[in-house]
């Protein structure tokens, strides 16, 4: 039976953790948000065909791809999900946009300022809706402290303490993988999380005007991901990317901020993610 709503045909790009992980939530968005759009999960796409047909059944999609342009050039896809290693963001959202496809990207956006420049250009002169996915902004909480803030029942906002900790890179003999690589990731703990400590408190508190910091990596070689033939020893190769990193702000409201960020600390699941925000009333 129809529901008489809009459909959103979703092409997905990448079908590792962040792809289960959107599958979800596009499956469970109309038990749990009342909107006049139903995303459909229509095609996932991914360089291994035998992972990617697996991918698909499991998750629920309906069609699948081998070749990402392939996906964006599909006359059944409405919405372009980027969730590839950090290096391709740019250009499948160039590509996207210029095809006209709304998109949303994992973070980061692009490697550098300049590539991020040229995804916001495009997007913007095809008119398309586009977005990076910073999901913590709309958790519950998150969005009543915001209603607090904007009420001013915190007054004047003096201070924010965020921290973002994880422990899944803690272990030493972690194999080296695309996230250590400085170019396919392009930076580590400071990249990969702090970026969600500095959304939510510009989402919170506003624009930052400057700041100071300290990056650090402690774990300075892993063992390689595939061994040569015959070698009885992990090969080693360098860490490239930060384990951890430290941040004093200011912001032009002329609140000051402390933000602290690492992926070895011990005792800290993937979600160890905090923010404080202290104002001159509560």
């Amino acid at each position: 039976m129809g529901t008489g709503k809009k459909q959103l045909r979703v092409g997905m790009i990448g079908y590792g953790m962040m792809g289960l992980v959107h599958s979800r939530a596009y499956r469970a968005l109309p038990l749990h948000a009342h909107t006049e759009v139903v995303p459909v999960l229509q095609a996932i796409c991914g360089r291994d065909e035998k992972r990617v047909r697996q991918a698909a059944e499991k998750m629920g999609w309906a069609y699948y791809e081998t070749d990402w342009r392939r996906l964006i050039e599909r006359d059944d896809i409405d919405l372009i999900d980027i969730g590839t290693p950090n290096h391709m963001h740019a250009e499948i959202a160039i590509a996207a946009a210029k095809a006209g496809k709304h998109i949303l990207c994992e973070k980061p956006l692009a490697m550098n300022l300049e590539e991020a420049h040229q995804v916001l250009q495009e997007a913007q002169k095809s008119g398309i809706v586009h977005m990076v996915s910073f999901n913590y902004r709309y958790t519950p909480a998150l969005q009543y402290a915001k209603q607090l803030i904007v009420s001013g029942r915190l007054g004047n906002i003096r201070h924010v303490r965020a921290a973002f900790l994880q422990d899944w890179a803690l272990d030493p003999t972690a194999p080296l993988e695309w996230r250590f690589n400085k170019q396919l990731s392009g930076s580590g703990a400071l990249g990969d999380l702090m970026s969600h400590s500095f959304d939510l408190a510009r989402f919170l508190v506003g624009e930052v005007d400057r700041v100071t910091g300290y990056a650090r990596t402690f774990i300075e070689e892993r063992s390689l991901l595939q061994q040569p033939e015959g070698v009885n020893v992990p090969a080693m190769g360098a860490v490239q990317v930060d384990d951890c990193a430290g941040v004093l702000a200011e912001f032009a409201n002329g609140a000051t901020g402390v933000f602290e960020t690492t992926r070895i600390a011990g005792g800290n699941g993937l979600d160890g993610n905090r923010i404080e925000i202290n104002g001159d009333r509560g």
